[in-house]
């Protein structure tokens, strides 16, 4: 949570060390909080607290993860996939659905590119307004054109292990209730979702 100018935001950092916390942040024109941020002055004083959440990963534990995600939800599912890969030991695949309008409101496209070099890794790009035009910087990225609805779930995960994989859920309260309800349809044991 961050709290400054008498308002307070909640945000996912998506990297952190000792020292530093990078926070994914969207502007929006009329987004007080958002604004400020972005035109906040080195030295400005940002006061954080959490983290928050009760997620844990304990590495290998799943052959496969699934991460369903749209909009600002990609900062929550970045950091885990980030830390799978990165982990020589980790055997465990990680794919992960992110749904955008379009090509252009993808946020960490050049970190997502890192990970698709690595062959535990994944990346479908689910983008309501898919076009050529869109699919041309895409390389190392599938694309799938349309929202992200529950037959694509079902696509996505009709060749996984009900009792083998880990589903991890980010988005709008909407979609991931949805989202949680088709999964569970399928009998999936594992389901977490970052609220």
């Amino acid at each position: 949570m961050l709290h400054s100018w008498c308002k307070s935001r909640p945000y996912t950092p998506i990297t952190w060390t000792h020292k530093s916390l990078v926070f994914l942040v969207k502007v929006y024109k009329r987004g007080e909080f958002s604004v400020r941020l972005t035109n906040a002055s080195i030295g400005s004083t940002i006061d954080v607290r959490g983290p928050y959440g009760d997620f844990k990963y304990k590495n290998n534990s799943f052959q496969q993860v699934v991460m369903f995600g749209i909009g600002s939800g990609i900062a929550a599912l970045y950091p885990v996939a980030k830390a799978i890969v990165d982990d020589e030991t980790e055997s465990t695949r990680v794919h992960l659905v992110a749904g955008f309008q379009s090509l252009a409101q993808v946020p960490l496209k050049t970190e997502l590119r890192q990970l698709v070099n690595y062959w535990n890794f994944k990346c479908t790009l689910q983008l309501s307004q898919l076009n050529d035009k869109n699919t041309a910087s895409l390389h190392g990225f599938n694309t799938r054109a349309g929202r992200l609805s529950k037959l694509h779930v079902i696509d996505y995960l009709q060749s996984n292990d009900t009792e083998t994989t880990l589903i991890l859920i980010c988005g709008t309260p909407e979609f991931n209730q949805s989202t949680r309800e088709w999964i569970e349809e399928m009998n999936y044991a594992h389901i977490h979702i970052f609220d």
